[in-house]
Formats: structure tokens, sequence, C-alpha cells
């Protein structure tokens, strides 16, 4: 399966660049792709979520890429129907160093914002998938619970939110760095399922051997997975609601 998808990419890719042979002229562009795909099947890909005919918000979303491979079809699932981009600074068009979007990609179905507090101007019930793999860089600590809440409400029943968090290196005081420097394994799905999120699945990074046994000291009594992980990745789903199912079953 994973050799005909390349096949696929490939061939898109060769017919990209019959249409706009700009592509041909600039090789960052074919490394900005091959780096955004990389993202897509290390972080999202292995939880096999639904993109086909989806409507997709990616928060911290740099230039676009990964949003934009989400509307080529490939051999199990077809393209995306649109997506929405947010992200600090906007990458799509060149700053910070990136590759610029070209016409091609800042197509219709993609729309892009420099500015992630536009959650809070979207409706509610938009989309089938969200995709988050820097949540730290995106928000402060003060506002996770309201941010994971307003995520949970932006999500239709059913939906999923793909989201990539850090636990902390518990020797340090650092409050910028992986999990705000104090939201350990537990306390990220603790804030995650009182957002109303069923857990389905969750893949763990580890720690190397020092940090894990820095954090054995000060946490003596937490389980080995509390104190080993570095890293969560997790697969998110926002139930049907008791009114919600009332409503299928009334209409």
């Amino acid at each position: 399966m994973r050799r005909l998808l390349r096949k696929a990419r490939r061939l898109m890719n060769d017919a990209r660049d019959v249409v706009f042979p700009e592509r041909l002229v600039d090789p960052d562009i074919d490394t900005a792709e091959a780096r955004a795909e990389a993202r897509w099947e290390t972080l999202f890909a292995p939880f096999q979520s639904l993109t086909e005919d989806a409507d997709i918000l990616e928060i911290g979303c740099g230039d676009g890429r990964l949003l934009q491979g989400r509307f080529q079809a490939s051999p199990d699932q077809g393209p995306a129907r649109s997506a929405v981009g947010l992200d600090h600074v906007d990458y799509w068009n060149g700053q910070g160093g990136a590759v610029a979007l070209g016409p091609e990609g800042a197509g219709s179905r993609i729309e892009l914002h420099n500015d992630v507090r536009y959650i809070h101007a979207l409706d509610g019930a938009s989309f089938d998938l969200i995709l988050c793999h820097n949540f730290e860089t995106m928000f402060e600590l003060a506002e996770v619970e309201d941010v994971l809440r307003r995520l949970y409400d932006l999500l239709r029943p059913g939906g999923d939110f793909l989201v990539v968090v850090g636990c902390p290196d518990l020797a340090s005081d650092d409050s910028r760095g992986p999990g705000y420097g104090v939201l350990t394994p537990s306390s990220w799905m603790m804030l995650m399922m009182r957002a109303g999120f069923e857990v389905r699945s969750v893949r763990r990074q580890w720690k190397s051997a020092e940090a894990a046994a820095a954090a054995a000291a000060i946490l003596p009594l937490a389980s080995e997975e509390e104190r080993m992980t570095a890293e969560l990745r997790c697969h998110l789903i926002r139930p049907w609601e008791a009114a919600e199912l009332d409503q299928l079953w009334t209409a």
C-alpha cells in the first residue's frame, strides 16, 4: 500500500510540474513539500483519521503545505473538502524564512490566518478534523482549558482532534518548555477529558535514561509511563452528546 501511495504522489507531482512549471526553477519547493508530508506521515497518518471530504483545521500550519497535501487523493482516501490554517506568522507568504505557498496551493479551498485567536471567530461544529503538532507554542498555559473547550466546540460530533503535546523535564523550571514545565501525561489527559474529549489512542515518545532517572527522584511514587514520557501524540474524539443523539432519534 505504501509503495502504491508513493507512486501516486510521484505521478501527481509530475502532473503539477507540467501545469505549474515555475515549480521546476525552485528546488526548495520540493524540500518544503517533503518536510510537510513527513510531518503528516510521522505524527498524524498513524491514527488513520478520515480526511476524505473532510473540513480540516490545522493550528500551527506553518507554510500550509501539510493542508495542501490533504487535497491530493491517495489510494485509500479521496481529497479533503476544505481547510483552514492558523499560525502566529504567515509563513505561507514566505515570512520567517519559509518557502512561500505558490498560487497553485493557495486555492479557494484553503483559508490561512496569521492569528491563532481566529479560532474564536470560527463557527461551531465546522470541522471534521483538527490538527496541532506544536500546542505549547501556539497557546499560553493560562488559556489551555478555554482553548481545549473551544476546539471541542469547533468539531462536529464524532470529529477527531490529533494533537502533539510535550511533557516537562522535571529537573527544569522552564515555563516555556514542553508541557509548560508543569503538565505531566496525567495532567494533559485530565485537561483533555475535562474539555469533553474521549481519548481514543495515545502514542508516547520517551525521555532519555538520564531525564527519566531525574524524574524518578522527583516523583518516586509515579508510574514509569508518567515519569518517562517526553511527548504525547493523542487521538481525541469529540463524542456525540445525549441531546444530539436525541435529536437524531426524533428527526
